[in-house]
């Protein structure tokens, strides 16, 4: 019998891009073929506290994740991280998402850079990446000449981390960036078909990341 499966992605979402839904999706077959059914997809804004340069606050990330998988039947927005009273470790997201859906397994989505940097104790305290692979699976999704550099990364690892990781090799190379966005913004050019067109037309209408409105031709 099939299992089921909540899938979580997290990040600072500032903006959120297509990728961001595209790799939920992808990662949505690849779980599937692992025996599993996935109920959800969750969305996860990082809190204000992360103060990454250029996070624009979160209220405005959640409302462009709402917007932004408003057509999809599947994937939702959790603003319990945003709306803590300061930064929280993933493992703890991962915990909030797993009460809520007791009967779930649970599969935190990520790239290659993010899944590269579980060896690294400065970003990864040991006591913070044991508790996350306690308690979730991770679902990498690298890009072709990421390969390497993260089968290597992993290597530090210990067995039992690893067999917690699951990588999904038919990713498609994609240079869709939420920091790429935020430079077009500055740079004056079109984010259209970069994410989706509701998140377009609202960072428009907040002239976030320094948009500035130009007059353009037809």
């Amino acid at each position: 019998k099939d299992k089921n499966a909540v899938l979580v992605l997290c990040g600072s979402l500032s903006p959120i891009t297509n990728l961001h839904l595209l790799i939920l999706e992808a990662a949505r077959d690849f779980v599937e073929t692992q025996g599993y059914v996935v109920q959800a997809g969750v969305l996860s804004p990082v809190n204000d506290g992360y103060k990454k340069p250029e996070l624009a606050e979160c209220h405005h990330r959640i409302k462009m994740c709402e917007i932004a998988c408003q057509s999809s039947s599947w994937i939702r927005v959790d603003a319990w991280e945003a709306s803590q009273p300061s930064h929280v470790p993933t493992y703890s997201v991962i915990e909030h998402v797993k009460a809520s859906n007791p009967e779930a397994e649970t599969f935190l989505v990520c790239g290659a850079d993010m899944a590269a940097s579980f060896s690294n104790p400065n970003v990864w305290p040991p006591y913070n990446l044991r508790r996350l692979l306690d308690a979730t699976f991770a679902v990498v999704l690298p890009r072709p000449d990421q390969e390497k550099s993260l089968k290597d990364s992993l290597e530090a690892l210990s067995a039992d981390q690893r067999a917690r990781i699951l990588i999904d090799h038919g990713f498609p190379a994609c240079d869709i960036s939420s920091s790429r966005i935020r430079s077009y913004l500055k740079e004056g050019r079109s984010i259209k078909y970069m994410t989706p067109d509701p998140v377009v037309e609202y960072v428009e209408s907040e002239k976030l990341f320094g948009f500035q409105s130009r007059e353009r031709h037809p």
